[in-house]
């Protein structure tokens, strides 16, 4: 299932295509051997606290949301083979491309939408 990432305030799309990760190996897979990432691409970790980039082979982004899509905690660039401390007060994450959260201007208490794709 595939969903648009929006940004509530703007109404501006962030991410065209958010794969959703919500099954334990799937997030445990997450983007691990991918060489690259699309600049619409991204990946919805659900339920999620903390992410790693073990065998990745690039930057991210990462948005850490509340149960109400609000960020409450964002990195930009983390480079591969790292490990992000648990946010608490997240019940999700996505992964973005490098550069996703200074070209949009995201900030913590921003509210994001996810619409399904093919959904009108």
């Amino acid at each position: 299932m595939e969903y648009r990432l929006i940004q509530g305030a703007s109404g501006r799309c962030v991410a065209e295509r958010v794969s959703l990760a919500n099954t334990a190996s799937a997030r445990l897979r997450g983007l691990m051997f991918r060489r690259q990432m699309g600049a619409e691409e991204g990946l919805w970790l659900r339920p999620c606290q903390s992410v790693h980039t073990w065998w990745m082979f690039f930057p991210i982004d990462i948005l850490f949301l509340d149960r109400h899509y609000s960020i409450v905690s964002l990195i930009d660039h983390l480079r591969p083979f790292r490990m992000t401390w648990p946010r608490w007060q997240a019940s999700s994450v996505i992964e973005l491309p490098a550069g996703t959260i200074a070209r949009y201007g995201l900030t913590v208490g921003d509210e994001l939408r996810m619409e399904r794709r093919g959904a009108s």
